[in-house]
């Protein structure tokens, strides 16, 4: 695994048209020393090993996620996911980051679906927030179009029926996401997890009183 890493920042670092020296220098920046004879000798097979932080700091270094250190997506069909464990690399990817277990025969398994639940759920509030955004800026467009709306159609307003039904079905979804953001959150809260900050507008949600 660490030559993969060490074949993924001198590619990277090549790409990005950077001495060891400047990297090293990048690194320092970022609050970690990573000595230019440090980083040749990785890139050169003489360093066997390389630490969790120091791919982290790397990464940035080089502005690519993480993952792409140990896991070179599209450069490689297959990686060594684990000491002795080749597997696709795609799917390594989604192991990483939780989405699948690595072994097709683990999907089933009680203790991977429990340890992957709680980057799940935070990938479901994301993802409802993202919804509510959508959702809200589809009514917000509608009543800055044709002014808030006064209970109904109106011949001296600009709403019409069809119009009316965007609206009301726009408001039903912000309401939907808002009763999953709510719940999901309380499902966090149930398995001792602190939910993610929410957006100024949704601050409501976390009031047990509404």
């Amino acid at each position: 695994m660490a030559k993969t890493i060490s074949d993924q920042v001198r590619h990277l670092r090549a790409q990005r048209g950077l001495s060891a020296r400047e990297l090293s220098e990048r690194c320092s920046e970022l609050g970690m020393s990573i000595h230019r004879n440090v980083i040749a000798n990785l890139e050169s097979g003489r360093r066997p090993s390389v630490t969790v932080a120091e791919v982290l700091v790397l990464a940035e270094a080089l502005k690519v996620p993480p993952i792409r250190l140990v896991y070179p997506v599209g450069l490689a069909a297959t990686v060594e996911a684990l000491p002795q464990c080749t597997a696709d690399t795609w799917r390594a990817v989604r192991w990483f980051t939780g989405e699948v277990p690595l072994r097709e025969s683990d999907r089933v398994d009680f203790e991977w679906e429990s340890g992957a639940e709680p980057v799940e759920k935070f990938r479901f509030h994301e993802r409802m927030v993202d919804a509510w955004r959508t959702d809200r800026q589809r009514v917000e467009n509608l009543v800055r179009t044709y002014g808030p709306p006064a209970g109904g159609e109106s011949a001296d307003s600009g709403w019409q029926a069809r119009d009316l039904e965007y609206l009301r079905l726009a408001e039903q979804a912000v309401n939907a996401d808002e009763a999953a953001l709510r719940d999901v959150r309380e499902q966090m809260r149930s398995v001792g997890l602190t939910p993610p900050a929410l957006p100024d507008a949704l601050i409501h949600l976390d009031d047990p009183a509404r």
